[in-house]
């Protein structure tokens, strides 16, 4: 049989009189264990591919950090609304909220981290050390061996120490 949407009617049918005494009668996290289970029984759903969103590497990673621990969507989104939420995590679900559901739910690739390398007369840096007397500098020749900034403003900031400039970098 296709699991399609006749083949979960058939599958809620099937469990129609445990859902029913479990929303009489369990508590809020009970709840949230079976609306899990529907959840799955859907995502089980066949049907066109949907194509995956987009979200930056701290998303995906704390959502495999939240999976890992068997925390559920509905789980997170009781988290979100009772603030015990990282600020980052929070600040992202306020203003994305539609992208990190079907994050969760339908899966997600993770947007390219942007990198940063500074480069001075050729060269860019390897490594460098801030010192109270300026900025102590070891230069490699390959743009793939230069340090790589994730944050742009420190980037510029110790270019301009150096007198050097910042070009964006692919992972």
């Amino acid at each position: 049989m296709s699991k399609d949407k006749n083949w979960l009617k058939e599958q809620i049918k099937y469990e129609e009189v445990e859902l029913k005494y479990a929303f009489d009668n369990y508590e809020q996290y009970e709840k949230v264990l079976i609306a899990d289970d529907v959840n799955d029984l859907i995502n089980q759903l066949e049907g066109p591919e949907q194509e995956k969103v987009v979200v930056p590497l701290f998303v995906g990673d704390w959502i495999e950090e939240e999976r890992n621990s068997d925390t559920s969507y509905v789980g997170a989104m009781l988290r979100f609304y009772n603030f015990e939420l990282p600020e980052k995590i929070k600040n992202y679900m306020n203003e994305n909220y539609e992208t990190f559901a079907r994050a969760w739910l339908d899966g997600y690739s993770v947007e390219k981290e942007k990198l940063w390398a500074i480069e001075r007369y050729g060269n860019y840096i390897g490594s460098y050390i801030i010192e109270t007397g300026g900025v102590d500098v070891d230069y490699e020749a390959e743009k793939v061996d230069a340090f790589k900034f994730t944050d742009k403003s420190k980037a510029e900031a110790v270019a301009l120490l150096i007198n050097g400039t910042v070009e964006e970098i692919t992972k």
